[in-house]
């Protein structure tokens, strides 16, 4: 299977920026997890910045994560996978944990 093919519709979206030590964590529980994810760096984009300081009380935390249209700032893995999971059920996952860091590193930049 071609793993850039775009059979996995990513769920949630991810802000996050480099360095962050819970951006790691919450990233390390995604892949292990397989879910698809569209990631977004904050550093890179300013308009993903105004978006998680909208969301924040005006202040850049990270990880910010958008599932179903409902913004949390700051979820813990376990929390945000079982979120995912009661509301997608039937979500396609990627083909394997290194499946879903190459889609990580394919975009990180976004």
């Amino acid at each position: 299977m071609d793993e850039t093919e775009p059979t996995h519709t990513p769920v949630i979206e991810v802000y996050w920026r480099p360095g962050c030590p819970f951006c790691f964590w919450l990233r390390q529980a995604l892949f292990r997890a397989r879910v698809p994810v569209v990631w977004h760096n904050i550093w890179i984009d300013p308009q993903h910045a105004a978006f998680v300081r909208s969301a924040a009380d005006n202040n850049e935390t990270v990880p910010t994560v958008v599932l179903d249209g409902t913004t949390y700032v700051n979820p813990t893995p376990r929390k945000l996978l079982t979120m995912i999971n009661e509301s997608h059920p039937a979500l396609r996952r990627l083909p394997s944990s290194l499946a879903a860091w190459r889609a990580f590193r394919r975009n990180r930049a976004s």
